[in-house]
């Protein structure tokens, strides 16, 4: 039983201890990976904190309630290096990690210039609070955020333009401003992720809303198709996170 096999099987017997108790649990955050198959559950919703967020703690209701009630465990950290330089994701993950804290009470991590927003469980608050003192060995001060106008929103770069058709390959070459045939080596050689999933088939038609990423090139949104010019190509739109 692989890792996936073991969190969906927590997954179902917190549905079961719902059932059984007829009150709402919760489960750590989940990888966007997991998501798709967790919404299987039924009488579950997700939140990450915020609206767009990629790891989610999942909600199992009772009958009784329904998402609109939920009051989320979920609390946000800012976290702010003294030296005002600018850190990455990986830097503020991996200073929280080394705190010896599990990766499944973090959320998302925005970063935003010398400014990080952690997203964690109500129950590791403190903990991170009172410990967190350095990032990648710079001096940090942390903060509970309470005024929600404090997070950033997030930034992206539009890019349109038209393809053959809504082929991965094709989408993909657009997003790199490559040729298909570049795009399809990067898909075969496994460097791009649809929907949190390793892509396999450069066939696969991308659906409006699908999230991909490109190792090394970035992560983007696809956002459709907007009709077609008059030699038949398709006019497609794409976000790219910055």
């Amino acid at each position: 039983m692989d890792e996936r096999d073991v969190i969906l099987n927590r997954l179902k017997d917190l549905a079961k201890k719902r059932d059984s108790g007829n009150y709402c649990l919760f489960s750590p955050f989940l990888s966007p990976d997991i998501l798709p198959d967790a919404q299987g559950i039924g009488n579950i919703c997700f939140s990450g904190g915020y609206e767009d967020a990629e790891r989610c703690v999942a909600a199992f209701l009772p009958d009784y309630m329904s998402p609109d009630d939920v009051e989320w465990p979920i609390s946000i950290i800012k976290v702010a290096t003294t030296d005002k330089k600018c850190y990455n994701h990986r830097d503020y993950l991996g200073s929280l990690m080394s705190l010896g804290i599990k990766r499944q009470v973090i959320g998302d991590i925005i970063v935003e210039k010398e400014i990080a927003f952690v997203f964690c469980l109500e129950s590791i608050e403190e903990f991170i609070l009172n410990n967190l003192t350095h990032v990648a060995g710079a001096v940090c001060k942390t903060e509970k955020v309470t005024d929600f106008s404090q997070l950033p929103e997030r930034k992206f770069e539009n890019i349109g333009g038209t393809v053959a058709s809504e082929r991965l390959d094709c989408v993909v070459a657009l997003a790199i401003k490559s040729s298909r045939t570049k795009a399809a080596e990067f898909i075969s050689s496994g460097l791009v992720m649809v929907n949190y999933k390793e892509a396999c088939k450069t066939t696969y038609i991308m659906k409006d809303g699908d999230r991909f990423s490109i190792r090394g090139k970035g992560k983007f949104i696809y956002d459709g198709s907007g009709g077609n010019t008059k030699k038949g190509r398709i006019v497609i739109k794409i976000r790219k996170y910055i």
